[in-house]
Parts: C-alpha cells; structure tokens; sequence
C-alpha cells in the first residue's frame, strides 16, 4: 500500500490530471492512519510517507496562492479548488480559498461557491499562531462580508511573513 501511495510517477499523474495534490495528500493519510494503527506500525513505511508527503507540500508551497482564483476565472472550478486544497500552509491555504470564492461567485456555481467560502475559515482556523490566525480570519470575514468598508477596497491586507 505504501508503494502505491508513494510511487512518484503514480503521484505526478494524479497532479496533471487533477489540477492538484489534494487526493495525494489524502491518500498519504489516510495509509498513515491505517499504519499507525496496526498493533505493530512500520516506522519505515511511516518514515517513507512523511518524506513523501513533505515533497508534496513543498512543491505546493512554491506556487502562488492567486493561482487557484485564477484557474477559476479561466472556467476551472476542479482544477482550481483542487490546487487550493493541495496548499499546505493553513494561512495561504485560507488566503487562496476566499480568493477562490471571490473568483467562483460570478460563474454559475452557487453551491460550489458556498463550499469552498465555507472551507476559508476552517483553513484560518487552523493556523497555530494567534496573530496569524486573527489575521486570517479578519481577511476571510471581510472577503464574505457586504459590508461597503471591505467592498471599498478597505479589506485587511496579509501582512508578508
């Protein structure tokens, strides 16, 4: 199961087809979990997808988190939710996920957009630093928010960390 799971060819294709790492990064826990919990875990096999899965976070890491929104505007909501799902950093995933929303809200799919603007706060919420994390969530409230002073371009900025 970990070879599968691990198989980088197998992991590259996933990406082209998807758009993403997100169904990756499920399957590397959901093997995690099952691993973790025989009677007797594989450290090795444990090790071999922690290594993994860190390869795919840092390759996510390096793309921007406009991108997703933008794939969205080109007409590709599963290319695009997929990607954002596939940020491994809670802070940027939240950040890419309202940008995401924003995006989706003007092409017809009302309950996609729904879902993924629910998916920004629980991303923000995730984030372990308070600031960081208040941040986040005043940036996600705002993005959702009718209120004129965020329409007005008055939105929190993210501060670069």
């Amino acid at each position: 199961m970990t070879a599968l799971v691990t198989d980088r060819d197998r992991l590259d294709r996933m990406l082209e087809v998807s758009g993403g790492d997100a169904a990756a990064l499920a399957e590397i826990t959901a093997t995690r979990q099952f691993i973790a919990s025989t009677s007797r875990p594989d450290l090795a096999a444990l090790l071999v997808l922690a290594v993994t899965r860190d390869q795919i976070a840092r390759r996510n890491s390096a793309r921007p988190q406009e991108l997703p929104a933008v794939w969205a505007t080109l007409g590709h909501p599963v290319r695009a939710e997929a990607l954002a799902r596939s940020i491994p950093d809670p802070t940027n995933q939240a950040r890419a996920m309202a940008a995401l929303a924003g995006a989706l809200g003007g092409h017809g799919d009302p309950a996609r957009t729904r879902r993924v603007a629910s998916l920004a706060p629980t991303a923000a919420s995730s984030v372990i630093d308070p600031y960081w994390q208040a941040v986040a969530l005043a940036v996600v409230a705002c993005d959702r928010s009718p209120n004129p002073c965020c329409a007005a371009g008055r939105t929190p900025r993210w501060p670069r960390h």
